[in-house]
Parts: C-alpha cells; sequence; structure tokens
C-alpha cells in the first residue's frame, strides 16, 4: 500500500460505516494520474522569469483543522532565473509554481506546503495534479 493511501486510511478510520467509504473514497486531488505533464516550463510572475520543473514524487499535505492531510499530485520545484529565491520568498514562490503547474496543463492545489529547499530552490509536493 502506498504512503498516500496509507495516510488517507489513518485520516479516515474515525469516520466509520458508510461514512467512511463516502469520505474517503475519492483521493485528494486528482493524483499523480492527473492531466499534468512531467518537464521543465519557462514561468513568469510579474517582471521575474521562473523555471517550474513537474516530476512524479512523493506525497505532500495541507493543513486542515484536524493536521495535516496527504496531497499526491506531482511535484513543483521552481528556481528564478535571475536571482536565487530567497527562504522568506515563499508567496513568490508559489505564484510561480501554480503557473509551472498550469503550463504542465495540471491543476494546482494552492494549499499544498511549500518547502525552501535551499539554493534558491522552492518545492510544493504533491501539490499539482
Amino acid at each position: 500500500m502506498s504512503l498516500a493511501a496509507t495516510l488517507r486510511l489513518r485520516h479516515c478510520a474515525p469516520l466509520g460505516g458508510v461514512a467512511l467509504l463516502a469520505a474517503c473514497a475519492a483521493t485528494p486531488g486528482a493524483g499523480p494520474s492527473g492531466n499534468a505533464a512531467a518537464g521543465t516550463f519557462p514561468v513568469s510572475v510579474g517582471d521575474a522569469a521562473f523555471a517550474a520543473t513537474v516530476t512524479p514524487g512523493v506525497p505532500g499535505l495541507r493543513p486542515t483543522a484536524q493536521g495535516g492531510v496527504p496531497v499526491a499530485g506531482m511535484t513543483v520545484t521552481v528556481r528564478r532565473e535571475a536571482t536565487p529565491l530567497g527562504q522568506d520568498e515563499g508567496k513568490l514562490a508559489k505564484d510561480a509554481a501554480a503557473a509551472g503547474c498550469s503550463a504542465a496543463r495540471g491543476r494546482f492545489d494552492g494549499r499544498a506546503f511549500g518547502v525552501y529547499a535551499g539554493g534558491g530552490l522552492w518545492q510544493f509536493a504533491g501539490a499539482c495534479a
């Protein structure tokens, strides 16, 4: 069983009965089999140019009142062309990741956590389906 499936079952276990089937039959997001295509896509946000790389990867998380729940799309990694992204530029990185996911013909889950990966890179695991 995949990590995403295990987390989904653990998240849904308290529901019980029919509620379990209704709440957990669909996976969060479209998952890795969504419409997004893997690759590197040039995108821009305002005047800044970025490279957004969409790849299969581990599921990400998005926050809920009960804690993090898995998002099983593809990972989007972004870097700015001119100067490296800083650790304080998460919103700009998320906007670039959303544009990259759109360029990959995917649907971006803006609730997925982003992580500063160092070296001017931001990653959004599971955010693009």
